[in-house]
């Protein structure tokens, strides 16, 4: 770019930043709230569609003051932020008691911004991953905000837990001071419809590696995979694009299982007393 152009780009930047800041008088729109006085550009109020959209149209009577000034009959406390959001400036609101951001939220619903709005709405934290009460049995008792159990002795594959929601990796802790049968524990996923809680859905539904290190599913029965696992060791079990792996003592041990349905969610079936918790990976 020669140095006329590059002159030429920098003005017409320069002309347009000060158009943004310093309208034409034609283009300043006053405003009385509530008694309290504000200006600002027409452009300013139609960056997007809102009640100043219909009130700047001219389609409806606007009442003035003796000013000139449009009034409107509303608490001016939050007008100046309002206005200062349609400039494009960043609102700071983390510091603004809930008493405040309701009461600005009253403001903004009746100038009708929806995109402030949605910014105003409290957000809905993310439903951590949780074993679900709805599968406990005699012997499954869940803590920690349903993010551990323990299971107590047992004869038999008999009790068996699903987790609340799909996750593509997942990590068990095993806490127990040992594991009565060394393929006593199944990890991995399975579909809520048709799982059972009294246990034994590793040869029915779902897909697992047993706490001996072996391959439990459709078709797959005793499969060779990784190494035993037991107390005190971490497990990660991951689920993407149809297919499911898992990660044993720090080592990724390759795919385990593909082609599988796209509805699955953590899943285990217990035969002797173990404990564990669960933590979401991703």
């Amino acid at each position: 770019m020669n140095s006329k152009l590059k002159q030429v780009c920098e003005e017409q930047n320069m002309e347009s930043k000060i158009r943004q800041v310093s309208p034409l008088a034609k283009d300043i729109i006053k405003f009385n709230v509530g008694g309290q006085k504000f200006a600002t550009s027409r452009d300013n109020l139609l960056r997007e569609r809102s009640f100043f959209t219909g009130l700047l149209s001219s389609n409806f009577h606007v009442d003035r003051d003796e000013e000139g000034n449009i009034f409107i009959d509303r608490n001016p406390t939050y007008f100046q932020t309002i206005l200062d959001y349609f400039r494009g400036l960043e609102l700071d609101l983390e510091e603004w008691s809930e008493k405040e951001r309701k009461k600005l939220m009253e403001e903004v619903k009746f100038y009708e911004i929806g995109s402030l709005i949605g910014l105003l709405k409290p957000k809905v934290p993310e439903q951590s991953l949780q074993f679900l009460p709805e599968f406990v049995t005699p012997r499954i008792i869940l803590s920690n905000n349903n993010t551990s159990l323990t299971v107590s002795n047992g004869i038999g594959w008999n009790c068996a837990m699903l987790c609340n929601k799909q996750v593509k990796r997942y990590k068990i802790h095993l806490k127990t001071k040992e594991i009565y049968n060394p393929g006593g524990v199944m990890i991995g996923f399975a579909a809520k419809d048709g799982f059972d809680k009294k246990g034994a859905n590793y040869s029915r539904n779902g897909y697992y590696i047993s706490s001996s290190g072996k391959l439990y599913g459709k078709n797959m029965i005793n499969v060779d995979y990784g190494p035993a696992f037991s107390s005190g060791s971490t497990l990660e079990a991951l689920y993407d694009r149809n297919e499911i792996s898992f990660v044993i003592h720090g080592k990724h041990y390759g795919i385990a299982f593909t082609n599988l349905p796209n509805n699955l969610v953590p899943a285990f079936d217990f035969h002797y007393g173990c404990a564990l918790s669960i933590e979401q990976l991703e």
